[in-house]
C-alpha cells in the first residue's frame, strides 16, 4: 500500500472513525460526519439529508379531520371556547353550548344521560321542543264533582271546572245552584242542630222530601201539620163515639226515660198500641216501632164529643 494512502487511513482512524474488517463490515464514526455521499442505489446505501427531503417531499399528506385543526406541524382539537372548553385535559360543554339545532334526532337516549345531569337550569329556553319528546303531553282526569281536563301538551294549561250538577260532600260547601245527585249522600260531620241555622246540613230555603223522613232524635219546628186534604183520601167514615172510647180505654199511657238521651217523657208503648191500633204503628228496616200520635186525634175528638 502506498505510504500516502496508509497515512490517510491512519489519520481517519485516529480522528474517531474505525473500519471493521470482521464479517459485519461496519464503518463506525463517533462525532464525525460523512460528507459527499452520492445518490443511493441499493437498500443498504447511505443517503444525504437533501436527498431524503427531496425524495419524500409531497408524498406525505397531513389533514385535519372533523373537530381537528392543523396548526403547522401540530394537530390540535378544534375548540371555539364558546360551546366547548378544555380544562385539565377534559373536554366539557360550556353553558348554552348545545342548542336544539345542535342535537340530531334520537342523539340523546336515556342510557347516555347520567342521573341528575340535566336540570332545568341547564336547559336553554326552547332547547327541547315537545315534538322531540316521546311523551309530549299528559292526561288530566276530572274527579268527582269536576269536569274538563283531558290530554294537555307539556307547557300548556287545562281548565278544571266544578260540575254544577254534582254535590260534593267531602268538604264544606255552599250550594248556590240547583243540582242533582244520583247516589247516596253521607255527611260525616256530627254537628248538632240547635237552631234553624246550625247543624251539619243547613238550607236557607225550604226542604222538599218525596219519601219518609226517619229521625233518630228530636224534631223541633214552629208548626207541624199533616196532609189532610179530602182529595188525598178515600173510604171516609165517621168514627162512633162509643167505639172511640173503647179504643182509648185499651191504650195504656205511660211515663218513661229515653235510653239514648235520658230525657223523661210520657206517651205510649208502640208494641201495646200495635195490639189495639196496628195501622198507627210503623216498623222500620231494623224492626224499631214508632207510633203515629196524630192518628190518635180522631179517636180522642170523637170520644170527647
Amino acid at each position: 500500500m502506498p505510504t500516502l494512502l496508509k497515512n490517510k487511513i491512519l489519520d481517519f482512524v485516529d480522528d474517531g472513525c474505525k473500519l471493521e474488517t470482521t464479517a459485519s463490515k461496519e464503518l463506525t464514526c463517533n462525532a464525525f460526519r460523512i460528507k459527499g455521499v452520492l445518490d443511493p442505489v441499493d437498500a443498504q446505501d447511505v443517503s444525504s439529508k437533501s436527498y431524503v427531503d427531496s425524495a419524500v417531499s409531497g408524498s406525505v399528506h397531513r389533514g385535519a379531520g372533523d373537530g381537528l385543526v392543523l396548526n403547522g406541524n401540530d394537530l390540535d382539537v378544534n375548540v371555539d371556547n364558546v360551546s366547548l372548553q378544555i380544562t385539565a385535559d377534559t373536554v366539557s360543554v360550556k353553558a348554552g353550548g348545545i342548542s336544539a339545532s345542535s342535537l340530531a334526532t334520537n342523539a340523546v337516549s336515556t342510557v347516555k344521560v347520567v342521573d341528575g345531569a340535566i336540570t332545568s337550569a341547564k336547559l336553554a329556553s326552547g332547547a327541547v321542543a315537545n315534538a322531540n319528546l316521546a311523551n309530549d303531553s299528559l292526561t288530566i282526569t276530572a274527579g268527582d264533582g269536576l269536569s274538563g281536563g283531558g290530554a294537555t301538551a307539556l307547557g300548556a294549561s287545562s281548565t278544571i271546572d266544578v260540575d254544577a250538577t254534582v254535590l260534593r260532600t267531602n268538604v264544606a260547601q255552599v250550594v248556590s245552584a240547583s243540582r242533582t245527585h244520583s247516589n247516596t249522600i253521607f255527611v260525616s260531620d256530627s254537628t248538632d242542630a240547635t237552631t234553624a241555622t246550625s247543624g251539619s246540613i243547613r238550607t236557607s230555603g225550604g226542604l222538599g222530601v218525596v219519601k219518609d223522613i226517619v229521625c233518630g232524635a228530636d224534631i223541633s219546628c214552629v208548626n207541624l201539620t199533616t196532609t189532610s186534604d179530602e182529595r188525598k183520601k178515600e173510604n171516609i167514615e165517621t168514627l162512633k163515639k162509643k167505639e172511640a172510647k173503647e179504643v182509648l180505654k185499651k191504650l195504656n199511657p205511660v211515663e218513661f226515660d229515653y235510653k239514648h238521651s235520658g230525657k223523661h217523657s210520657t206517651g205510649l208503648v208502640a208494641q201495646q198500641v200495635k195490639e189495639v191500633l196496628p195501622h198507627l204503628v210503623r216498623e222500620d228496616s231494623e224492626g224499631m216501632l214508632s207510633v203515629d200520635y196524630l192518628g190518635l186525634m180522631g179517636y180522642i175528638i170523637s170520644a170527647l164529643q
